[in-house]
């Protein structure tokens, strides 16, 4: 894997091509990358996006990516240092009391995983701001330059707000972690109310949103969760009861013993009436 270093605080620069020009990569930087005009497809760690026009992909020093050029594709390159970014670590929007750190947009799992979905009057936001940027990049102020400063701001704060509106609520945040995990041990026995779509409804939230979110807050998927916190339920159940197969299998809502126990095995490689006996000789 290529690894790239810059040591200029700020680079801005444009590249129309056929194909891209770096090999899958990471890099000491942090990078904006926007699509001025071409098809094709990001590829940032393990997800694959489709760009078109107006795309903006956010990449981390820690990310691996690059792009897979499908038709003629102008790209705008916005690479900065932490010696730049220093000068960025929190926007204030002191009219809402609201402060946020701009690298949280590079670390961000929903941008990475679904990208930006931009109304019309913000992508012709971001346009006009990168355009700004491209014709102060070489002004006698270089990386000092106000104009490319306050453009950077106007398109990081325009994704910060887009985040905010697609969120519907601020309900998942650190304070309300508790509140969704509760949400789910409560209902381990109803998988129903366990689909994603049931959760989001439940937060008032896009289902695409909590995802992302879920699996940042807690590196893991939420699927994964549910199914290991189930696991375990299953397991103390079939130890520390008598129930059978398939009264176990009704209280977890599984369609029927059969269903109960290919999951089981799935998840353990063992199924539940032989992990019951293997467990009783142990005792």
């Amino acid at each position: 894997m290529k690894h790239f270093k810059q040591y200029t605080p700020l680079v801005i620069e444009e590249l129309s091509a056929n194909s891209f020009h770096y090999p899958p990569h990471h890099q000491t930087y942090y990078e904006l990358v926007y699509i001025h005009k071409g098809i094709g497809v990001s590829h940032i760690n393990t997800t694959y996006l489709p760009y078109h026009e107006g795309d903006l992909f956010f990449v981390a020093p820690e990310d691996n990516h690059y792009f897979e050029v499908q038709e003629y594709t102008t790209f705008v390159f916005v690479k900065f240092t932490n010696e730049y970014i220093r000068n960025l670590q929190t926007i204030n929007f002191p009219w809402q009391q609201q402060i946020f750190n701009p690298l949280s947009l590079f670390k961000n799992v929903y941008l990475k995983e679904q990208g930006l979905q931009l109304n019309a009057s913000e992508k012709h936001r971001l346009k006009n701001s990168v355009q700004d940027m491209l014709q102060n990049k070489d002004s006698d102020n270089g990386v000092n330059s106000l104009v490319v400063y306050f453009q950077l701001q106007v398109i990081l704060s325009t994704v910060h707000e887009y985040l905010e509106r697609i969120s519907k609520t601020h309900v998942l945040n650190e304070n309300n972690n508790v509140q969704v995990i509760n949400y789910i041990h409560q209902n381990i026995y109803d998988p129903e109310m366990l689909r994603i779509s049931k959760v989001a409804e439940h937060f008032n939230i896009s289902e695409q949103y909590f995802s992302a979110w879920f699996k940042q807050v807690y590196k893991i998927s939420f699927k994964n969760y549910i199914d290991h916190y189930r696991i375990e339920h299953l397991k103390n159940r079939l130890l520390h009861s008598s129930a059978s197969i398939q009264s176990i299998a009704d209280e977890f809502g599984f369609s029927d013993s059969s269903h109960f126990s290919n999951y089981f095995y799935k998840h353990t490689q063992i199924r539940p009436v032989s992990y019951r006996k293997e467990a009783l000789k142990m005792e």
